[in-house]
């Protein structure tokens, strides 16, 4: 089986509501470029991956077939055609210690 990993939602934490399925979060505090993102998503599979699903419970263990499913899906990621050079440049930064809002990403099959 193939993922994807789709961008779902970006916003406070306590606005997002969650997914079952495996999904990552990187916290955003100010533009990005994709590479940036991609590095930030393969740290943050390293160190949490969330979800209740079979997928997130091997990526959990570190499977290392799963892992690697997960870091070909990372790898993946492109910009749209509307994308800017960098990514997520929308994002108001609040100032000293920002109150981080987050990229939340969720793994779907294809």
């Amino acid at each position: 089986m193939k993922y994807e990993l789709v961008h779902a939602d970006t916003c406070l934490p306590d606005y997002w509501g969650g997914h079952h399925k495996a999904h990552l979060q990187i916290p955003i505090c100010g533009p990005m470029t994709l590479k940036e993102v991609k590095e930030s998503l393969k740290y943050e599979l390293s160190e949490y991956t969330l979800g209740c699903d079979e997928f997130a419970e091997s990526l959990r263990e570190f499977e290392p077939k799963a892992m690697r499913k997960a870091i070909a899906a990372i790898n993946r990621l492109e910009r749209s055609k509307k994308d800017r050079k960098k990514l997520f440049s929308d994002v108001e930064v609040s100032g000293e210690g920002c109150d981080f809002v987050y990229a939340f990403f969720v793994f779907m099959e294809i």
